[in-house]
């Protein structure tokens, strides 16, 4: 009986303690997102590591720590930001598609293609990962998956000549599927 009791108030405990984290959260993160918008790299960063001294899964504070490493060219660290990101929310399209960037610019090529095969997971009809599969392909000499996701993204949206993402520079009048195929 006296661990139920136990249990019950440290769940009460617990539930009480969120809104004076969120109170002590919201006006680091308003600030620090100044900071951040200002590229004052330093003071966001310092803003941002105190949100997460108080709460560690603060999934706003760890993409832009990431985004700020990866910034001042340490890879390795946004890396590190994004995957933790990552693990609170794996479906969130924004940190996918960062921690696939860091995995590109590190040329850890194999990582950014798996990267974005779990953005298609999430979203089949991401543009973006689509072109971007195709690019990695492409330079991995992979051309029939580089022309699968370049034929996609053309099939969504034929307009849209960025869709082959330097696979090709072509003539827009004349780009089409057909021609994408042969």
């Amino acid at each position: 009986m006296k661990r139920t009791n136990i249990k019950i108030e440290r769940k009460a405990a617990f539930i009480n303690d969120i809104p004076e984290q969120v109170s002590q959260v919201a006006p680091l993160l308003i600030e620090a997102r100044k900071y951040f918008d200002d590229k004052q790299w330093v003071q966001a960063n310092c803003l941002y590591q105190q949100v997460i001294d108080i709460d560690s899964k603060n999934i706003t504070a760890l993409n832009d720590l990431g985004l700020i490493a990866m910034e001042m060219g340490m890879l390795s660290l946004a890396v590190d930001f994004f995957t933790m990101a990552n693990e609170v929310d794996a479906r969130d399209l924004s940190i996918n598609k960062n921690l696939a960037v860091a995995y590109t610019r590190m040329s850890r090529f194999t990582d950014a293609i798996l990267q974005y095969i779990c953005i298609l997971d999430i979203d089949e009809n991401n543009l973006d990962a689509h072109g971007e599969l195709a690019r990695l392909n492409l330079e991995a000499g992979n051309m029939e998956l580089a022309l699968h996701h370049c034929r996609y993204a053309l099939e969504m949206n034929p307009e849209d000549a960025k869709n082959l993402r330097g696979i090709v520079v072509p003539d827009p009048t004349t780009l089409s599927v057909d021609t994408v195929e042969k």
